[in-house]
């Protein structure tokens, strides 16, 4: 039996069933699946640790005067975070069950309103509280614009989620600037998409 194929079939009959606490276990045996692939801005994993943090993006790199004054390093991670966006955007519109699952203990909703993030990312955080995500950890996305406030806040490293996709069998978990993707299935048609978003699948 296909490992990811029969945990999508878990959560459809837990999300069926109205047992969606159900799915944070099954979620989790994902991490013991080691047949995994990565969205990733480089087509090549950077095994020389010290070239890979001169040259790495992530939201904590960047500053309230990045985003102000749109610098190189700001346009960077901007570019990279569109790419994701458009990638997230397609496999939504090729799957009438896109669902999301958050991680309760790294979780924006419940920390303080002080930080860069807050700032920046005010009206994603309404938008996703008004989805519901402070209240159950599993959301059917219907809306385009909360499935950009995920993306957006999945890359910043503010939410950690898991994207699952009903018809394609796959599942797909945030982790900054590089998303893995869990599923049976050859990859080629998404890994056509990811190229032409600027991304790879590696």
């Amino acid at each position: 039996m296909f490992f990811v194929d029969q945990t999508i079939k878990f959560i459809e009959s837990a999300i069926h069933d109205s047992k969606t606490e159900l799915v944070s276990n099954y979620l989790e045996e994902l991490s013991d699946y080691e047949q995994f692939n990565i969205l990733d801005i480089y087509p090549y994993q950077i095994l020389d640790n010290d070239k890979f943090e001169q040259i790495e993006i992530f939201f904590d790199k960047l500053t309230e005067e990045d985003f102000s004054r749109k610098t190189e390093d700001y346009l960077l991670y901007n570019s990279k975070l569109k790419s994701f966006e458009r990638v997230i955007q397609h496999l939504w519109l090729i799957n009438d069950k896109f669902y999301v699952f958050y991680n309760n203990e790294y979780n924006i909703l419940s920390t303080s309103c002080d930080t860069l993030a807050h700032k920046i990312y005010r009206e994603e955080i309404e938008n996703i509280k008004s989805l519901g995500c402070d209240e159950t950890n599993l959301k059917e996305v219907r809306e385009y614009s909360s499935l950009v406030s995920l993306v957006r806040l999945a890359v910043a490293e503010r939410l950690s989620l898991f994207f699952i996709l009903i018809n394609q069998k796959i599942i797909i978990q945030s982790n900054g600037l590089s998303f893995i993707i869990y599923s049976d299935q050859k990859l080629d048609d998404i890994e056509k998409i990811a190229n032409v978003e600027g991304l790879y699948i590696r």
